[in-house]
């Protein structure tokens, strides 16, 4: 025997009595401890159940937040005017988008608009319309705390109550519905937490500790401050056994402070004489809601003791076994991986279509196909680099949009190029934070998308270029349209992203680039809109510079604004030769931002007769003029 062989049967034995050491000690250790790891994890499902019923909640939430966006602009902006049929018009939208929302969100049992005076002037119904309401809600809790008497102070701008029980058990969810700065009225939802019952519905995690009598319920308060049991598998109504358990669970959990403190993990014994484990989590502080996890405390000790023996044999055998096998394992897959990375190394310097050769169908096989797959991928996106995605929009990136220009530009239409810019969003950043700011880009990337969908035509794009720039190709008999709507909902959403001292200031002060101490106001948009009404447009880079020029004389102005260009270049139109050459630069540049010689040219020429504005008084739109 080698003395290399030696070693390897020494250090084999040595190994194995270890284990078998070990695994006496793990025989005495398990029982002491099986209690309380599976309390641990009684503790991490409630939690897990918790975090899914408040994402429940906060969801609807922000859909009762956008119906109020989306569904009263029009109807609200309209009862600014006296005209009692444009008035009753835009209400019937109002509730026609009150009724599909209805129908697609079952969850919500009824739907109103109330007025700053309480009265209800749109109300649905189980999915129907309810004619003339003539209800005036105006001493309910939740108009109270969104819409209070002038001499009470204002403290928030949703709400959500108590639960409270019908026919069923549900909350009302409420937010306040702000126009031009004045607060109008607001929107409630009646939601009957049937995504929540699915919850406790379900009993995957059963298969935990393989007991039938461990369940997940759920305790809240109504509105006079009473324990209510909220939710709890519904097919235990027909079983009075377990609705007794129930009970005798929720008054344990009473006693032992479950709504007191929240979080924490009790046991009790059950009237049979049985003892019982309650794991229980708070969903959050606003609900006053906790859930819990119910499970019989002696099917753990019952299953550990069974366990003893056997994880004793079954450990030193196994264990035995895989050292043997690990050492023929290490052995072929050592060798297979060498040459795996040989053959990587071979495909990355070749950088063309090959392929690692695959032999097998094992984890080294698995390994070879998915290389080549990424190789095939890679090429894929180095030939064809326009799939990309901006990722915290999910909008067509750089590539994409620059491909939408140069169609539009090839296809000889009339078309406007738009840009949106996001004024003060830098600081914004500073201040709240990078998650603040992405979720500022979202909303307004949003709001962009569905506006467009709306009022624009159905092939126009829209893409984002990153950071706060957003960009959206549209008919010059649109676009005026579009930003008009845009400005107007972003100045009603953007407060939303504020604390309430900076919103009641209308800013907040921040050091600028200089080190100053200034005051930054609320953000708002500068919006660049170039056309090819007057001028000849024949590559990107001239809508660049006429982005770059637009934004630099908005930015001088305050509040949301847009600005359409409107100048004339007094100029022959491009041959075919300089639009080839100035495509051939693009193919040759490989998409470099460097801008050819024929382009600076063309620009210098455009320049000597294209003023701004404020230089010869263009007819340029901006908000408000």
């Amino acid at each position: 025997m080698k003395f290399g062989s030696k070693i390897f049967v020494s250090l084999v034995f040595i190994t194995v009595l270890i284990l078998f050491l070990a695994s006496l000690l793990i025989n005495t250790y398990i029982i002491n401890s099986f209690f309380n790891n599976n309390k641990q994890l009684a503790l991490s499902q409630s939690e897990i159940l918790a975090r899914q019923v408040n994402n429940l909640v906060e969801s609807k939430e922000q859909l009762i937040i956008l119906l109020g966006t989306f569904a009263l602009t029009d109807y609200i902006s309209a009862r600014e005017g006296k005209d009692k049929k444009v008035i009753e018009k835009k209400r019937k939208e109002a509730e026609l988008k009150f009724k599909l929302f209805s129908e697609q969100y079952s969850s919500f049992n009824e739907l109103r608009f109330i007025d700053e005076k309480g009265d209800v002037l749109i109300k649905i119904l189980n999915g129907k319309i309810v004619d003339k309401p003539g209800e005036n809600l105006g001493d309910r809790d939740y108009f109270k705390s969104l819409l209070p008497s002038p001499e009470e102070k204002k403290k928030r701008y949703k709400y959500i109550s108590p639960v409270f029980k019908t026919e069923q058990v549900a909350i009302n969810m409420a937010c306040l519905v702000n126009y031009k700065g004045q607060d109008t009225g607001i929107i409630v939802g009646t939601y009957n937490l049937e995504d929540i019952h699915d919850l406790f519905n379900e009993t995957k995690f059963k298969r935990m500790w393989f007991v039938e009598d461990s369940f997940a319920w759920m305790l809240g308060t109504d509105n006079e401050k009473k324990p209510l049991l909220i939710s709890y598998p519904e097919k235990y109504n027909s079983d009075p056994h377990m609705m007794a358990l129930i009970e005798e669970d929720r008054n344990a959990s009473l006693t032992k402070g479950i709504l007191t403190y929240g979080y924490g993990c009790t046991s009790y014994v059950s009237r049979e004489g049985k003892k019982r484990i309650i794991a229980f989590t708070p969903v959050n502080k606003t609900l006053g809601w906790s859930v819990a996890l119910s499970i019989p405390y002696n099917k753990f000790i019952s299953s550990g003791e069974q366990l003893q023996i056997k994880i004793t044999v079954i450990l030193f055998i196994s264990l035995l076994i895989l050292i043997i096998f690990m050492c023929g394992v290490v052995f072929y897959f050592s060798r297979g991986l060498t040459l795996l990375a040989f053959d990587i190394d071979t495909l990355v310097d070749m950088e063309q279509e090959a392929q690692i050769h695959v032999k097998g169908y094992d984890e080294l096989a698995q390994i070879g196909v998915t290389v080549n797959r990424l190789n095939q991928k890679y090429l894929d996106l180095k030939s064809n680099s326009s799939t990309d995605m901006n990722s915290i929009t999910n909008l067509p990136g750089n590539f994409t949009v620059q491909k939408k220009l140069f169609d539009i530009i090839d296809s000889g239409r009339k078309f406007a190029v738009t840009m949106v810019d996001i004024d003060n969003f830098n600081v914004y950043n500073q201040r709240y934070g990078f998650p603040k700011g992405d979720s500022v880009i979202r909303m307004t990337a949003t709001l962009v998308t569905n506006i467009v969908k709306e009022f624009g035509n159905k092939e126009d794009f829209v893409g984002h270029l990153g950071g706060d720039d957003i960009v959206f190709i549209t008919t010059p008999d649109k676009v005026d349209k579009i930003c008009e709507e845009i400005i107007s909902s972003f100045d009603k959403q953007i407060i939303l992203y504020y604390t309430e001292e900076d919103r009641q200031k209308g800013g907040f002060a921040w050091r600028d680039k200089e080190g100053t101490i200034k005051k930054f106001p609320l953000m708002t948009l500068s919006i660049a809109v170039s056309t090819n009404e007057k001028r000849q447009i024949i590559h990107p880079l001239q809508i660049s510079q006429i982005f770059s020029e637009l934004l630099v004389y908005l930015k001088k102005r305050p509040g949301s604004k847009y600005f359409r260009d409107r100048r004339i270049r007094d100029r022959k139109p491009l041959s075919s030769e300089t639009a080839s050459i100035m495509r051939q630069d693009d193919d040759d540049e490989g998409g470099s931002d460097k801008v050819p010689d024929v382009v600076k040219e063309i620009t210098e020429e455009g320049n000597k007769t294209d003023l701004l504005p404020e230089q010869e008084g263009s007819d340029g739109k901006s908000d408000g003029e």
